[in-house]
């Protein structure tokens, strides 16, 4: 596949995708499940919320920082309506 013929594809996978920002304690559990999923172009972990700037795996793993591990899950339009459908209540980091 050429350059022309990639940017194509992505071009036509982008168009028919919808992005997701998810919580569920470890974001490298995850991550895993999710690259594995048929129809998931891409999948992203970082942080949401909290107080530090900018911080650091280990200033989040104290649970002092405030911030939520999450993913941004890149998937077909197929696949976000049947996520979205099985998910279950959506909580906000810290509350239960």
């Amino acid at each position: 596949m050429d350059r022309r013929e990639r940017l194509s594809y992505l071009k036509r996978i982008m168009a028919t995708t919808e992005t997701a920002v998810l919580g569920g304690g470890c974001f490298w559990c995850l991550e895993a499940v999710y690259q594995q999923m048929e129809g998931v172009v891409l999948v992203e972990s970082g942080y949401m919320g909290g107080q530090i700037p900018d911080p650091t795996y280990h200033d989040v793993c104290t649970g002092d920082s405030g911030h939520a591990e999450v993913v941004r899950v890149t998937q077909t339009d197929e696949v976000m309506a049947e996520t979205t459908e099985e998910a279950g209540p959506v909580v906000a980091a810290g509350a239960a």
